[in-house]
């Protein structure tokens, strides 16, 4: 076999496995963006706001909805090109009797991820990678057009 062919045929070769790395990965973060969101909304739900799948998950670890305070609530990213992205922070206060003595100790705050989905606002816990399942959102067009 000539060098030209070789040349040729390694180039080929190395094209058609680029294809296959690209494709691949195109594939796996289809399948893991869909998958990470049809498993939060089954265990999680879906809300209307951040603020509310946030006290809905602080009720669900037997906090009062009277102990719960959202600090914060907004897009993750800094310049504002992911809005569909949110973290919200709460701070779980202790719950004060009607005599006034505190119950629980002291405050302590708590966040987590939101995502916007064309359904509604989706938990999705930070072990998950939330970024990365919010960019394969973006990428397939599974944000509703008043996020984008």
């Amino acid at each position: 076999m000539s060098t030209s062919k070789k040349v040729l045929l390694f180039a080929a070769a190395s094209t058609l496995l680029i294809i296959f790395v690209i494709a691949s990965l195109i594939a796996f973060t289809y399948i893991y963006t869909t998958s990470q969101l049809a498993i939060n909304r089954a265990s999680s739900g879906i809300y209307e706001t951040p603020e509310e799948g946030m006290r809905a998950l602080m009720a669900r670890s037997s906090y009062d909805a009277q102990d719960i305070v959202i600090i914060h609530a907004g897009p993750n990213s800094f310049d504002g090109s992911s809005p569909h992205i949110w973290y919200v922070v709460a701070d779980i206060r202790p719950h004060v009797h009607e005599e006034g003595f505190r119950i629980g100790g002291s405050s302590h705050g708590a966040g987590s991820f939101f995502l916007h989905s064309k359904d509604g606002w989706v938990h999705v816990p930070e072990g998950t990678f939330p970024e990365v399942v919010g960019f394969g959102m973006r990428l397939f067009d599974l944000i509703p057009d008043n996020a984008k």
